[in-house]
């Protein structure tokens, strides 16, 4: 299995839950950032990724 979709799928799996780092049950846009910044993914994996974690939050500038 690619590397990329293993991260993907353990990204998904935990859902953005993980990047709560206030602790406050939602996960805001600069948490986000900081959870995809983080990962080694391409800008067109982590822009799908942003959109799904809230679709209401304009598409990620990459």
């Amino acid at each position: 299995m690619p590397v990329e979709t293993t991260k993907v799928d353990k990204f998904t799996e935990a859902g953005m839950e993980a990047a709560d780092d206030n602790n406050n049950g939602r996960t805001d846009q600069k948490e986000a950032k900081q959870a995809l910044d983080g990962m080694n993914l391409s800008d067109e994996i982590k822009a799908v990724l942003w959109q799904l974690t809230n679709k209401s939050w304009k598409a990620k500038p990459m």
